[in-house]
């Protein structure tokens, strides 16, 4: 289910309200794609630079933390009143997309039996997701941009309130590996 969330954030939300983030807050065409270019380029980087190092927190508490930080960033961008509080309100959903997307190993870990299923899952669930943003956008633009950055908040808080519910209930759904240790 995150999965399809991250879809929504990156497929759905940035370029149907573009226009309207334009005219509110100034941007050029050229600014705007080099704002949102800066912020994807470094989530690259933090992504590869956490994979290396995905054996050394746990999984489960990292997605919890991705979750709660995008909420935080939805928040930032619903409450923006400036062409800088919307990038950094972005940057923090794209930090906890990018912690997120380290914890993908989640699903390999709970089919451990058939680990090929939860990446095709992964994948499909985040093809939905990339299906529903646009729709989302699309609904709420007669509403005003900050609409569907609002509604997949919600959708962002409500997943995450059903993760630490399952999680009080159920305990963690997988044991993440333990630290790696260089060995002497």
């Amino acid at each position: 289910a995150w999965m399809a969330l991250f879809g929504m954030i990156g497929a759905g939300l940035v370029g149907p309200n573009r226009p309207a983030i334009e005219q509110e807050f100034g941007p050029d065409h050229g600014q705007f794609g080099a704002g949102f270019a800066i912020i994807q380029t470094l989530m690259a980087g933090a992504v590869l630079y956490w994979a290396a190092r995905s054996r050394q927190f746990d999984s489960v508490k990292a997605l919890s933390l991705s979750l709660a930080g995008q909420a935080v960033g939805f928040a930032a961008i619903c409450l923006s009143n400036s062409w800088i509080a919307l990038v950094l309100g972005w940057s923090v959903i794209m930090a906890g997309l990018m912690l997120g997307s380290v914890c993908n190993s989640i699903s390999a870990e709970i089919w451990q039996d058939n680990p090929a299923r939860g990446v095709t899952l992964l994948h499909g669930f985040n093809g939905i997701g990339k299906v529903v943003g646009p729709l989302i956008a699309a609904a709420c633009l007669s509403l005003g941009w900050r609409m569907s950055f609002l509604a997949v908040g919600l959708i962002n808080l409500l997943l995450f309130g059903g993760f630490l519910v399952y999680r009080r209930r159920h305990g963690s759904p997988v044991q993440s590996a333990p630290p790696h240790r260089p060995e002497p």
